[in-house]
């Protein structure tokens, strides 16, 4: 028979196969939760991104028309934060030329632009129609 010696100090303590065991489990979890915060950092940038480079466009688009006559063609820019916009103004393909009020349709299009790691990758396109004065 064993003593109630032995029975007590084998129940409490942990062997070291279980240890080996937790160690390896709190691994995996640390690795996951690890891994779901970079993706988290990441697509929160994106995010931030997204948000200006929409503000951006929408300004642009809002400038491209506001002065009359507009010049149809290409323009560019730069923006904040490494941000690069193109808009491009040109005769709408189904558009007529109002003759009472001297306007035409015209497709408006602002597409912005991100650096990243020395490559250009279009963020978001915008396209519109505006009746506006031409040059």
């Amino acid at each position: 028979m064993t003593s109630r010696r032995q029975l007590h100090d084998r129940v409490g303590g942990f062997t070291v196969l279980e240890m080996a065991i937790s160690l390896a489990i709190a691994g995996i979890a640390l690795t996951v939760l690890l891994q779901l915060l970079s993706t988290a950092l990441i697509e929160s940038g994106r995010a931030a991104q997204v948000a200006e480079a929409t503000m951006l466009a929408r300004s642009r688009l809002v400038e491209a028309t506001a002065l009359e006559p507009v010049k149809l063609g290409t323009t560019t820019g730069t923006g904040p934060h490494g941000l690069v916009w193109r808009v491009k103004l040109s005769p709408s393909r189904n558009g007529t030329r109002t003759a009472g009020i001297g306007r035409s349709l015209m497709e408006v299009t602002v597409s912005v632009f991100a650096l990243r790691r020395g490559t250009v990758t279009e963020v978001l396109q915008l396209n519109s129609l505006a009746f506006a004065a031409i040059k």
